[in-house]
């Protein structure tokens, strides 16, 4: 009984680990693709505002005129992509939970329709961090 809890476990944190992952490397691509002018920029603010709000966030900050505070949504951004893919490892080897977790809140802020899952996912199964950095 023990052993199938343990595999379901294992199961969402390798589960949270993808939807890490899968956050970062959408809005990875995301950026590639309007900074590149491949697709019309406009066209895909659009079609991903659901999925990504903080692009869309920050060009109708930064076009209303206040660029300090559209920076700072950016570099909030750019580290919401870091902490995805750092905790999407760490989650997929169950270590250092603080890290999964700061993970987590990075693809909330990126993908929030894959983060919020994430969230629940970690929290859900933190004992599987417990005796590698967990509590």
């Amino acid at each position: 009984m023990e052993k199938t809890a343990r595999v379901n476990n294992t199961g969402k944190l390798r589960a949270a680990g993808i939807f890490m992952l899968f956050a970062a490397v959408f809005n990875i691509i995301w950026l590639v693709v309007a900074f590149t002018g491949v697709f019309d920029i406009k066209a895909m603010l659009r079609d991903t505002v659901l999925i990504t709000p903080f692009p869309y966030l920050t060009l109708y900050i930064g076009f209303g005129g206040n660029t300090a505070l559209a920076s700072i949504v950016v570099l909030i951004f750019i580290l919401g992509i870091l902490f995805s893919i750092i905790g999407g490892i760490l989650a997929l080897r169950r270590r250092v939970l603080a890290l999964a977790m700061t993970g987590a809140v990075g693809a909330l802020i990126c993908v929030p329709v894959a983060g919020i899952p994430v969230v629940i996912l970690i929290l859900m199964s933190k004992q599987q961090f417990a005796g590698r950095g967990g509590p």
